[in-house]
């Protein structure tokens, strides 16, 4: 498995919403390529933002790769 860094802000990090991300981010790795899979890591960041109305909640994750970074908000 790939290293996950997660970062927040706006809310508390649970255990539970680290699980899924990892579970859900270690799919990735069967896309990488074998090659890839060594130099692979990622970084998510989690935000959330409450206003008058409504609270607006966004990931971002970025996965670097030993010859590409790619990022999916």
């Amino acid at each position: 498995m790939s290293k996950i860094e997660i970062s927040h802000s706006g809310f508390d990090l649970t255990k539970d919403i680290t699980k899924y991300v990892q579970k859900r981010l270690s799919k990735l790795d069967k896309l990488a390529m074998r090659g890839n899979r060594k130099g692979m890591h990622m970084e998510v960041m989690l935000k959330e933002e409450s206003s008058h109305k409504k609270n607006k909640s966004t990931a971002e994750v970025i996965v670097h790769l030993p010859n590409e970074t790619l990022t999916a908000k």
